[in-house]
C-alpha cells in the first residue's frame, strides 16, 4: 500500500504542476534486479538550485503559479514519496526537463526500487505448469 501511495502522489504531482499531460515508463534493468519508474510532466519544474529542498515537507504548497487554478496542495507529496521509496529500499531522483535553448520544458522523477529475490521466488510460485498465474 505505501509504494501505491507514493506513486498516487507523483502522478497528482505531475498532474497539477505540468499542462494536464504526463508520462509514465517503466523499465526493468540489471536483468530484472531493479525497476525504474519515471513520472515526466510538461510543467514549469523547479530552480535546478531548489530540486533538494523540494524533498522538505511543506516547501512548495499551495504555488501561486501552479498550472491548474484550483490547485491546493500541502507541499508533501515529494517528501512522503521518497521517504517510502527510500524505506523500501529505493531511491527518487528529480530533474528538470530542458529545451535545447536550456529553457525549462517539463519536470521527471525517477522511481528505482529493488526486485528482491524472495519477491521473484514467491511470484514464480504462482505460475502453473502452463504457465497461468494460480
Amino acid at each position: 500500500m505505501a509504494i501505491e501511495s507514493a506513486i498516487k502522489h507523483l502522478i497528482w504531482n505531475a498532474y497539477h504542476h505540468g499542462d494536464g499531460i504526463i508520462q509514465i515508463k517503466i523499465k526493468l534493468t540489471n536483468a530484472g534486479e531493479k525497476v525504474t519508474i519515471t513520472f515526466c510532466d510538461e510543467g514549469s519544474g523547479i530552480d535546478n538550485d531548489k530540486i533538494e529542498e523540494s524533498l522538505k515537507p511543506y516547501k512548495y504548497g499551495n504555488r501561486q503559479n501552479a498550472t491548474k487554478k484550483e490547485f491546493r496542495g500541502a507541499g508533501l507529496g515529494l517528501t512522503i514519496a521518497a521517504d517510502v521509496i527510500a524505506d523500501h529500499g529505493g531511491e527518487l531522483l528529480i530533474e528538470n526537463i530542458q529545451n535545447e535553448d536550456g529553457s525549462r520544458a517539463g519536470f521527471r522523477v525517477h522511481v528505482r526500487l529493488p526486485i528482491t529475490q524472495e519477491k521473484r521466488k514467491n511470484q514464480d510460485k504462482k505460475i502453473n505448469n502452463e504457465g497461468f498465474r494460480n
